[in-house]
């Protein structure tokens, strides 16, 4: 009430209050924040974040073509229901080289006349050419760099030709170049009149900072309210300093002083990394229960490949695609990313070995279609060094996250204007029980009624102006395993 206590006019003054209007849970959603290289073309300024609501925003913003560009693609291909994916396009470091490949296709003449079409893969996409009985290399080069030019603005690299040779060059500078898979296809002849040369010699990866040094990339997005932040920054065994430093500003943001929770996403194809580092690169370098690392081979795979910063933009469209976050992401089908080869596709030792070092793997499924085995943070060791599937489910904290957020939300709604007396404290415990009834009945948490003895608040021993709140948050576990026997029955 605003009106003064020392007004005299007579009348009747009514004011209007609220603070009590809303019963019920409050509306949350997932914001998405991609960090990727850009292109100088892109009209964006790196020290800006922009929110893009198609492929079409994020081309002209990061340049097309360009590691962030595609990144949102992904995302907007595995989920387009969202309302935009914000991306901090990072320039490339100074000095930085760009990776070269190529295919030498000066073997055709060998062929002896016969008639066929060749298929590059650059990543996922293609660039095809058929040939003739008088077809000669240079001319096959040169029809296959028309066929890249319709193409042009969705490949990671350009595509140049020179007699016999069909040359790449990234279009973003650094390490993320060296993991353009090149293949080569063909289906009539075989591939042995052609010489593919793996993208390399892609070196220096741009600096994204501290989160509070001011002019760091990071620094760019700290205050933005983000729930998920996808590294499209090559991270690998010997280099990962962009994963540090997001890890870094994660936890810093969702602790209980910033109150802005949030996870990273990351994806590896092992193009950089075997196995054995992968798992390195997570459960030790990373072993955090708010970071997430999708797998999957494509070592020998002799066909598309998606690049890795699509993987990671696919997967972290599919986290937030659902509104439950007890939920989980079992069998969730990554819809960008092609499927391996047969010889390179987890087998189930190895997706067991995944989901024990703190690996995310994924399968394919029948349809040739890639999906999430489960969703796995990376959080294997607790500060013993002792194994510890506490935070092993990536639902555990996007639940407490969701929770934590109703509570702060009804909280602050009620006593934002309060002073601090018995009846308070009781309210303030009878408003937080009601908010859990409330989640329990969506199934994100359970057993309030046993646990709600254990609600408090209590005014701060040395802050007479502060209450301090104990919250038992019983979660929902997700089901993953139904284990039972067939009992046989005869006559």
């Amino acid at each position: 009430m605003t009106l003064s206590t020392s007004t005299r006019k007579p009348g009747v003054y009514l004011d209007e209050n609220v603070s009590n209007a809303i019963q019920g849970l409050f509306t949350t959603e997932d914001n998405v924040c991609i960090i990727a290289q850009k292109l100088s073309t892109g009209t964006a300024d790196s020290t800006t974040a922009v929110k893009c609501f198609s492929d079409a925003d994020a081309a002209l913003y990061l340049g097309a073509g360009s590691v962030a560009h595609l990144a949102v693609r992904a995302a907007f291909e595995q989920n387009p229901s969202v309302s935009g994916y914000t991306v901090l396009g990072v320039d490339d470091a100074g000095g930085a080289v760009k990776a070269q490949g190529q295919v030498d296709l000066g073997g055709l003449t060998g062929l002896g006349g016969k008639n066929g079409t060749l298929k590059i893969y650059i990543g996922d996409e293609m660039i095809s050419a058929n040939y003739t009985t008088t077809s000669t290399p240079d001319s096959v080069v040169a029809d296959l760099v028309t066929d890249s030019s319709s193409i042009s603005n969705i490949l990671p690299v350009v595509v140049t030709g020179s007699t016999s040779t069909l040359a790449f060059e990234a279009k973003n500078a650094g390490r993320v170049g060296n993991m353009i898979p090149i293949k080569a296809v063909d289906t009539d002849n075989g591939t042995s009149y052609v010489v593919v040369t793996a993208m390399t010699s892609g070196a220096g990866d741009p600096d994204v900072g501290n989160y509070g040094s001011a002019g760091s990339s990071l620094s760019y997005v700290v205050g933005g309210k983000y729930t998920v932040f996808v590294n499209a920054i090559p991270n690998n065994i010997s280099d990962h300093d962009s994963m540090t430093k997001i890890q870094t500003m994660v936890t810093h943001l969702s602790g209980q002083v910033e109150q802005a929770p949030c996870i990273q996403v990351l994806a590896c194809t092992d193009l950089l990394d075997t196995y054995s580092d992968v798992k390195l690169l997570c459960n030790t370098h990373s072993n955090a229960g708010r970071a997430t690392c999708a797998y999957l081979s494509y070592a020998g795979t002799n066909g598309p490949a998606t690049e890795y910063y699509k993987v990671a933009a696919a997967y972290a469209a599919d986290l937030v695609a659902q509104s439950d976050p007890a939920l989980p992401y079992n069998g969730d089908v990554l819809v960008p990313v092609a499927p391996p080869s047969i010889v390179d596709r987890l087998t189930r030792t190895v997706q067991e070995d995944c989901l024990h070092s703190g690996v995310t793997p994924l399968e394919v499924i029948p349809g040739e279609q890639v999906a999430i085995v489960k969703a796995i943070t990376t959080y294997v060791y607790n500060g013993s060094g002792n194994p510890d599937a506490t935070l092993l489910n990536v639902n555990t904290y996007r639940v407490l996250d969701y929770v934590r957020a109703q509570v702060k939300a009804r909280l602050e709604a009620r006593f934002r204007k309060s002073k601090i007396t018995t009846r308070i404290l009781k309210s303030i415990v009878s408003e937080i029980t009601d908010v859990l009834y409330l989640i329990q009945v969506l199934e994100i948490v359970k057993d309030v009624d046993t646990y709600k003895a254990g609600i408090t608040a209590v005014i701060n021993s040395s802050n007479p102006s502060r209450v301090d709140v104990e919250i038992p948050t019983p979660i929902v576990s997700p089901l993953d395993i139904i284990a039972g026997e067939l009992k046989l029955i005869i006559g």
